[in-house]
């Protein structure tokens, strides 16, 4: 029951149609039950938990992903110093 719950909840916040696995499923529940702080599932979605309250994480772009994972902090275009906003 729990896991057709927690299927249709990912259905709704990611908007994807993708099957969730019966592994990101348990996953997800570790995370619920505070054995887990985060695990990524299907498509590139993050679960995390916060005060008690799971939510759902848009996939990072590989960029950005390849720059946070190498320690370096990727700036918006907006940001970067001597270009005009």
């Amino acid at each position: 029951m729990a896991s057709e719950a927690l299927r249709a909840w990912v259905a709704a916040e990611t908007g994807s149609a993708q099957a969730i696995s019966a592994r990101s499923i348990e996953r997800i529940l570790a995370v619920a039950a505070g054995r887990r702080t985060a695990t990524e599932i299907e498509g590139g979605h993050r679960v995390a938990r916060t005060r008690r309250r799971l939510r759902i994480e848009a996939p990072v772009p590989a960029q950005r992903r390849t720059a946070v994972s190498a320690g370096v902090e990727a700036e918006a275009p907006s940001q970067r110093k001597g270009e005009p906003q």
